[in-house]
């Protein structure tokens, strides 16, 4: 399916939005509730695991443009755990502004690589499948795009109910 500019940067700018829209919910957060522990992780770990996600995006849309698997599919039966626990880990940052501007600039490079992507590379069926599916670089994005939505979602629900 050869996609027009607009189809090509529909997914991009629903990211753009989801992202922008996480980012500053979590800065919104009072710093104690950034730091509470909901039900395995703390908002501050969900901004981890995000920027994670950022990183590892845009190398698997690489891995995808290329004709491979992106490797944290290798994750995928262990529901990404071990992906995700090592960006939890890996940006450990507890300063809630220095966290939320390393999410800006992991979205910063994973922005300037869909950016320079052409239309037909956004729906190109590379031969990449993941369960039996087609893994394009838009569903992947459009996954991501998601992600940071329910994340976001969950967190001002749960905040909600902390507030006085």
């Amino acid at each position: 399916m050869q996609g027009t500019p607009n189809e090509a940067a529909e997914p991009l700018h629903s990211l753009r939005t989801s992202v922008t829209a996480f980012a500053q919910s979590m800065a919104a957060l009072p710093e104690d509730l950034f730091l509470t522990k909901i039900v395995n992780w703390t908002p501050r770990d969900v901004v981890a695991h995000s920027i994670g996600w950022n990183r590892y995006t845009r190398e698997g849309c690489a891995q995808i443009q290329a004709g491979k698997e992106p490797s944290y599919f290798s994750d995928a039966d262990n529901d990404f755990r071990r992906v995700n626990a090592a960006s939890v880990d890996r940006y450990a940052e507890r300063d809630q502004k220095a966290l939320i501007q390393e999410l800006e600039r992991s979205f910063q490079e994973l922005d300037q690589l869909l950016s320079g992507l052409d239309a037909p590379s956004w729906d190109a069926d590379t031969g990449v499948r993941f369960r039996g599916r087609p893994v394009t670089i838009r569903n992947t994005i459009r996954a991501l795009g998601r992600d940071y939505d329910r994340h976001r979602q969950r967190i001002e629900e749960w905040a909600r109910t902390r507030s006085p």
